[in-house]
């Protein structure tokens, strides 16, 4: 699956991109955390509005 193409062995037989895979989530998670920290009271300030929204556009497709 996605996972083999992306974890290519050398002539050795080693997987080489795993360890080079691992260092670069390690390094990119933490801004990813942070910025989902950062989004999620505007996110679930939606997802509280999402029903709401929906509930008025179906009345305006019923009239």
């Amino acid at each position: 699956g996605s996972r083999t193409s992306r974890l290519v062995k050398d002539g050795t037989g080693r997987v080489v991109a795993s360890a080079s895979f691992s260092r670069t989530i390690s390094f990119i998670y933490p801004s990813i955390e942070a910025f989902i920290i950062h989004i999620y009271p505007f996110v679930k300030d939606k997802i509280a509005k999402f029903p709401h929204i929906l509930k008025k556009q179906g009345k305006q497709a019923r009239t």
